[in-house]
Parts: structure tokens; sequence; C-alpha cells
């Protein structure tokens, strides 16, 4: 029998204003959503074929619950002492980490080590929310930013900018409950750039402006950047994985699915 744990997706870059607030008005951040589409088949007639989302195949193939709703409040955080135990293995988690952008709560776009620091709430939370079970632990599953949000949490938590974004979320009231250390079974990347981004490459003046400004944190995506929160030194390849503690799954329990440049992944 398969050793289920709850799995917490983690969404990936929202680039302007406008994309933040299309984020937060999906109810999964966008993993609730498939495609369809209808192809010709070999006598003719029209065959549909259809991709699930990641949410709807999780839950029919494997059992998995929902958590929105029954355990969590209605900003969407975990509540304590809420899932059963006999499910909290098989629960779903959407780690919705652009609400406090939106303009209903007017915060500023964060760095990706506060994402990071509120991801290790976030989990703690989760951990709570279960009744903090005996060798509690959790999938992450995190598409192209995210990726490097998780990568921050597994290798770059002894990082100093870890470690001040942590100082951070203690002012945005985290507890000290919230901030033990959340063991990660097992780690899936799909579209993330852990190779970085160079915005220099093409439109040189206009991307070397917002590489080194960052105005929507771009500058998060570059290698002498990434390196700074991914506890790398040096010239160090920024996809170079070093587990920071034994909370980081080992590099055989992590997957990178790649997208159409490998080199950048």
């Amino acid at each position: 029998m398969p050793s289920y744990y709850p799995v917490v997706y983690i969404r990936g870059y929202a680039r302007s204003a406008a994309n933040v607030e299309e984020a937060f008005n999906l109810p999964y951040y966008g993993f609730n959503l498939g495609s369809t589409q209808y192809r010709q088949g070999l006598s003719a007639e029209p065959e549909m074929h259809i991709f699930e989302s990641p949410v709807v195949r999780l839950m029919k193939d494997h059992g998995y619950t929902d958590a929105f709703g029954d355990f969590t409040d209605p900003q969407g955080n975990p509540m304590e002492k809420t899932v059963p135990k006999a499910i909290w293995r098989q629960t779903l988690w959407i780690f919705r980490y652009y609400d406090l952008e939106t303009e209903m709560f007017g915060g500023d776009r964060p760095t990706f080590p506060l994402y990071a620091a509120r991801l290790l709430v976030f989990l703690n939370k989760v951990r709570l929310a279960c009744g903090n079970p005996a060798g509690f632990r959790v999938n992450l599953v995190a598409h192209s930013m995210g990726g490097l949000i998780s990568r921050c949490y597994l290798q770059g938590s002894g990082a100093k900018v870890f470690k001040d974004a942590v100082t951070e979320v203690k002012k945005e009231g985290a507890k000290e409950e919230h901030l033990k250390t959340v063991t990660v079974n097992k780690l899936f990347t799909y579209g993330t750039p852990h190779g970085g981004i160079a915005f220099r490459q093409t439109l040189a003046p206009v991307n070397w402006v917002r590489e080194i400004t960052g105005a929507f944190r771009e500058d998060q995506f570059t290698p002498a950047y990434m390196r700074t929160y991914l506890g790398l030194a040096g010239s160090k390849d920024p996809r170079t994985y070093k587990p920071a503690g034994k909370h980081a799954p080992a590099l055989d329990r992590t997957f990178s699915l790649v997208g159409t440049n490998a080199m950048d992944y």
C-alpha cells in the first residue's frame, strides 16, 4: 500500500497586479483547471480527450480530500485539530500566498524568502490541523516560481535572507509553534526555472532595468540572487540541489518536469 502524505500545491509567478487578482479569484489557484479537446478518431467521428485538473485526478485516483472549507477558516488558513485522524494523510491543500497582495488586503509584493517563510508557517498550520500526528510530513507540488519558493525552504533555510524573513513573519503574528521545521517527503516541480532567468539576453536596456530594480521581483529569478536564498556560495550553479537538513528530501525524492528549454531546468 502506498505511503500517503498531505499534498500542498504551490502555484507559479503572477507578474502584474491584474495577474495577482486573477489568481486570487481562482478557488484553487489554477490547479482546478483542465482542458478538453476533440480529435478525429479512426471512424472519422470526433473523440473527446480530457485532461482533468491535478485536483480532480488526485481526488478520483487516490482518494484525497479537499481541505478547503471543512478544515480551513474563511481566509483559507488551516484550523487546528479539524482533520479526522483517519484521513490526514490524504488531504489536499493550496498555499494561497498571493492573497495578501490583492486589493482587498493591500500588502506589498514580498521577496521569495518571505514567501518561503510564509510557506513554513502554512506547513505548520497544516500539521496542527492534522492533529500533529507522529511521522507527519508533506509532499510539495510546485509550478514555476513555486519550485523556487520550495527550494528556498528546503535548501536555503540556513541563509541570512531566510532567517530575516522568519523574523518578518513573527512580526506578522506567526507563533513559535508555526516556525518548527516540517519534513517534506517528496518535491515535484514543473516548469520551474531552476537555472535562473537572465533578462538581459534580449531587449537589453529594458530587461537590464527589470533585473536590477526588480519592480515585480524579477530580480529574484537571476542566478546571483538565487544563490542568496538557496544557500549557494560564489558562482555555484543555481541548479545545484543541496538540502539544508533532514527536513529536505534527498535528490532521488525530487522530480523536475521541464519545459521547452531543458537547459533552464
